[in-house]
């Protein structure tokens, strides 16, 4: 594509806001996955032996499964258990054990964010940019940066990550790619 190609900038939508967050001089500093799996874990442990869950019954939620819950709830800014109870009936409506299971998530979501602190997960940069394009000269000058945006693979992109691109787009300058059939991330918030 010439000198164009240059110009082209291509990355996720977390290395993205990563890059946003870090152009405002911001010390962002990212969690590792294994430091989010001991804290998952131990914190799914804590909230196991308060809900007196036998050991054996343990295993069967892997730390993941607890994180997709957390990255749910963090999406959602922190909610209770009773906001955990209704996503949980309308994502597994057959599943048994849902309001102990929302109990646990609520209780998991809690602890996690108050042990990893000040460290940025996948979730905590896609507010971070969110908020920072609230502020209209720094929206303005960014979109100087980027002009356009495609978004391949659009049929997974949540709510969050729709408005900071629609927000960085601005106008008729976001163009999308995907399909509605092909989606792996309802669970993550992607609605196509």
């Amino acid at each position: 594509v010439g000198p164009i190609g240059q110009q082209i900038q291509a990355s996720t939508i977390h290395a993205l806001c990563l890059k946003l967050l870090r152009s405002r001089l911001l010390d962002v500093e990212v969690i590792e996955t294994s430091q989010q799996r001991r804290i998952i874990s131990d914190a799914a442990d804590e909230a196991y032996d308060l809900h007196r869950i036998p050991r054996t019954d343990r295993r069967r939620l892997g730390w993941r499964y607890w994180m997709g819950w957390v990255d749910w709830g963090k999406t959602e800014k922190k909610p209770s258990a009773n906001e955990f109870l209704e996503q949980m009936q309308r994502s597994r409506p057959s599943a048994l054990n849902n309001v102990l299971f929302a109990a646990i998530a609520s209780e998991v979501l809690e602890m996690y964010n108050q042990t990893k602190g000040a460290l940025y997960d996948f979730t905590d940069m896609l507010w971070g940019a969110r908020d920072m394009l609230d502020d209209q000269g720094t929206l303005d000058s960014l979109r100087e940066v980027y002009r356009y945006v495609l978004v391949d693979e659009f049929q997974d992109t949540s709510s969050l990550q729709h408005d900071i691109l629609s927000l960085l787009a601005g106008g008729e300058r976001l163009f999308v790619v995907g399909d509605p059939d092909q989606s792996l991330y309802p669970w993550r918030g992607a609605d196509p």
